[in-house]
């Protein structure tokens, strides 16, 4: 249960360090050593922020 709340605040856009804070994490690190892995398309959608603001598009 408590693996499935972390993944489904990661994939809700949840943000590590409050995920730390709801997980009882006194690191931010410890929660995205153990959770990170579990939506790796937020690395699809942090490449492409990176791509919209160098090619200085919006991000709507």
């Amino acid at each position: 249960m408590r693996h499935t709340a972390a993944t489904l605040m990661l994939a809700s856009g949840v943000d590590i360090p409050t995920m730390a804070a709801v997980l009882g994490h006194s690191r931010n690190s410890t929660t995205f050593d153990i959770y990170a892995h579990a939506v790796p398309q937020n690395l699809n959608h942090a490449v492409d922020a990176i791509q919209r603001v160098l090619r200085g598009t919006s991000s709507t």
